[in-house]
């Protein structure tokens, strides 16, 4: 291990399926700098997605790995440490436990992180450092990362994600998952392509929408070193021709013989022909792809940089929210969702937010809830028009937007589905852990957005918002009309009785007419 250096180092632990890694870094002269990198095999995948627990065995095992990687970190003098895992916590049924275990053992606070937040940091990450290739085509690039338990899909369209998907298949859960067909089988080969096309189906972007494809993921080095990859910098160049060849090749062969064939060991030797196959199962989504851009990156790259560079935090939050909005509204489109009416809700919301933010105490973050409700909250319309709002949460509560974790979904489904003139219940919010201080953000959020939407009523967009004023007992607001905003004003009355309940102010609506300007 090399001596401590100088700079506030982070670490950087991530407790994968088939190994647990720490990364030790600094920021030096505004570069991240690798001071050290420690990985240990371990076989926590295999075990999960066969039995779908962590072992009593296995939890020690980590619990060992993770003393002598906090033991190595004292001698850099590192305090900033993160600990995080994704598919393989996720999906064990006991995550629960190894997280009590190892704060109580190890004194770490695990992390596990959803798909879609493993998803937009490794995107964010991608696109971070493909923006520095100026050579590189980037939009409509299709941008996928194929872990061992995980595929997450992207569309980029040169400024925003515009859609994503997770597919909850990967190389080594492949693997395992048609472990028993291929000893049965003599026809395995055909029979995982088959399944994988089944798999890759689901991944709604036409082909006339993908013009490059970007891929990464856990075993990007051995399916490079095996297609004859070149690589400049941090960034791997793969002829789609050459990637078709070498799957061409193995898919022939047997485990053992790959095994020789490449100089690797036999269980690597079965990872890579599922790994190659997603690879090149992920060409069939777009035609006419003649080579593939593979960045070496992965998720300790991203919080690392988070963790260390100024602004990066708010300069993620500000493209994944950028990027949900983006997805939101193609997925708006899909239901026939009135765009001016959408537009103006969420105008006035994102107004009525920041006006009386000292007011309502809500967190910056939840402002994208409200704008991402204004988008979807007509969409059930599309299903059911006797019952639109219950059908709006209950499509919305399903959704995959960008970036957005599962609670936030939720949360988005509720305000966008919530009835517009009875108290809403809260209890009808799902599987968002309920606080009393939760259950009152929510009616927050509610409120705000029952006015917003009562402004626009008419979806004609009739108002323009001209004025707010706050004082004691009343929110005022003055609205320009451009024609009898009537249907508005009544609206409006209706929705003020919940706000008056939430935040104790009466909502005022005082309407003036363009021509009397």
């Amino acid at each position: 291990m090399n001596k401590k250096l100088s700079g506030g180092p982070a670490a950087v632990i991530e407790i994968g399926s088939s190994a647990v890694r720490m990364r030790v870094s600094q920021l030096k002269h505004g570069e991240i700098e690798m001071l050290d990198s420690l990985e240990y095999p371990v076989f926590f995948g295999h075990e999960v997605f066969t039995t779908g627990r962590i072992s009593f065995e296995s939890l020690r095992q980590l619990s060992s790995i993770l003393t002598k990687f906090t033991t190595a970190l004292e001698g850099y003098n590192c305090k900033n440490v993160r600990v995080v895992s994704s598919t393989v916590m996720r999906e064990a049924e006991n995550r629960s436990f190894v997280i009590d275990q190892l704060k109580i053992h190890n004194n770490l606070h695990l992390e596990i992180l959803e798909y879609s937040e493993e998803k937009a940091l490794i995107c964010s990450e991608i696109i971070r450092l493909l923006k520095k290739e100026s050579k590189i085509e980037m939009k409509d690039a299709l941008i996928a990362y194929v872990g061992t338990g995980s595929i997450g899909v992207a569309l980029y369209d040169g400024k925003a994600i515009c859609t994503s998907q997770n597919i909850p298949i990967g190389s080594l859960k492949l693997h395992d998952a048609l472990g028993a067909l291929s000893r049965e089988c003599d026809d395995f080969y055909p029979a995982v392509e088959e399944y994988l096309d089944i798999i890759l189906n689901r991944v709604d972007i036409p082909k006339k929408d993908i013009r490059s494809i970007i891929l990464t993921g856990s075993d990007l080095e051995l399916v490079a070193s095996v297609c004859g990859a070149e690589k400049s910098g941090d960034l791997y160049t793969i002829s789609a021709k050459k990637m078709h060849a070498a799957y061409k090749e193995i898919r022939m062969m047997s485990h053992s013989a790959i095994a020789r064939r490449y100089n690797i060991p036999e269980e690597l030797a079965e990872i890579l022909y599922t790994a190659l196959s997603i690879y090149t199962g992920m060409l069939r989504l777009s035609d006419g792809v003649q080579k593939v851009i593979c960045p070496d990156i992965d998720i300790c790259d991203a919080i690392t940089r988070h963790m260390l560079v100024p602004g990066a935090q708010k300069e993620y939050i500000a493209q994944t929210n950028e990027s949900a909005i983006v997805s939101a509204k193609r997925i708006a489109a899909k239901y026939n969702c009135h765009g001016a009416h959408s537009d103006a809700i969420s105008e006035f919301a994102c107004t009525l937010f920041d006006k009386f933010k000292s007011l309502h105490g809500l967190s910056s973050d939840k402002k994208i809830i409200l704008q991402l409700a204004s988008i979807l909250h007509s969409c059930g319309q599309y299903i059911n028009v006797r019952m639109p709002n219950q059908c709006s949460f209950d499509l919305i509560k399903d959704l995959d937007i960008f970036g957005l974790t599962h609670e936030q979904i939720l949360l988005t489904a509720f305000v966008a589905g919530s009835d517009e003139f009875t108290m809403p219940n809260v209890a009808d919010a799902g599987a968002i852990p309920m606080t009393e201080e939760r259950r009152l953000e929510i009616l927050k959020l509610v409120a705000i957005f029952r006015l917003a939407n009562a402004l626009d009523k008419s979806k004609r967009r009739k108002l323009r918002i001209s004025k707010i004023r706050i004082t004691n007992e009343k929110l005022e607001i003055k609205a320009v009309a451009s024609g009898s905003a009537l249907l508005e004003k009544w609206a409006f009355e209706e929705c003020a009785g919940l706000f008056k309940e939430v935040f104790g102010l009466s909502p005022e609506l005082q309407i003036k007419s363009e021509l009397l300007k």
